[in-house]
């Protein structure tokens, strides 16, 4: 008898769905200068309330203040959290700290794999001095975005192009001045006005009340 035939290989399971890009909702920052060392010190108790639809880092504080964002993510389960900061941020959910990247540093980041819920989050940033960065990825999704480490140097920018010919301006024509009368023609110089009408017009317009048969001038 023929040997029993080989197994087919189980099949590969199929691949996790990548996750979907996270939803945050209007976004409260508060916001106060001061001289901070760490996200606990940041005192809020002068500060001021601006509604967001993006974040947002303050431009009349300086470079010494302290802020608080708070705002929902459509946003469960495990996922991995990568905070970067200059200088400290650390991010809570539910009242826990989630991803902290905290003290006086340059811009360095931190990356967290944590369980969370959808609702309830505060990021809280300080800058004390210098150049600014704060940045929140969400299984690698861009969820904040503001400010950066230093840029380099820009690449110098190409020579300008020579700028085209300037475009023929467009002629300007005065009033025109037409005479018409009705008659058989064959050739412009039979034209015969001696009854004509005349006309002042703005524009360039045939007569409409000499049927198929005239001639006509325009003085212009």
């Amino acid at each position: 008898p023929a040997p029993a035939p080989a197994p087919a290989p189980a099949p590969e399971p199929a691949p996790a769905p990548a996750p979907s890009q996270p939803i945050v909702s209007t976004i409260m920052r508060r916001c106060a200068s001061g001289t901070f060392n760490s996200a606990s010190e940041v005192d809020l108790s002068s500060s001021t309330v601006t509604e967001l639809t993006s974040f947002e880092l303050p431009t009349n504080l300086g470079s010494y203040y302290g802020c608080r964002f708070f705002f929902d993510m459509e946003l469960d389960g495990t996922h991995t959290f990568e905070l970067e900061s200059n200088d400290g941020a650390v991010l809570r959910n539910g009242g826990k700290a989630i991803v902290e990247n905290d003290g006086v540093h340059q811009c360095k980041e931190v990356s967290e794999v944590v369980t969370v819920s959808e609702y309830g989050y505060v990021l809280t940033y300080f800058q004390n001095g210098g150049d600014s960065c704060l940045n929140l990825l969400v299984d690698d999704w861009q969820v904040v975005t503001s400010g950066a480490a230093p840029a380099p140097a820009p690449a110098p920018e190409p020579e300008p192009e020579p700028a085209p010919a300037p475009a023929p301006s467009q002629p300007i024509v005065s009033t025109i001045t037409r005479r018409c009368s009705t008659g058989t023609f064959n050739s412009a110089s039979e034209v015969d006005l001696s009854s004509s009408a005349r006309a002042e017009l703005t524009s360039f317009e045939l007569p409409t009340d000499l049927g198929s048969y005239y001639g006509c001038r325009f003085f212009f």
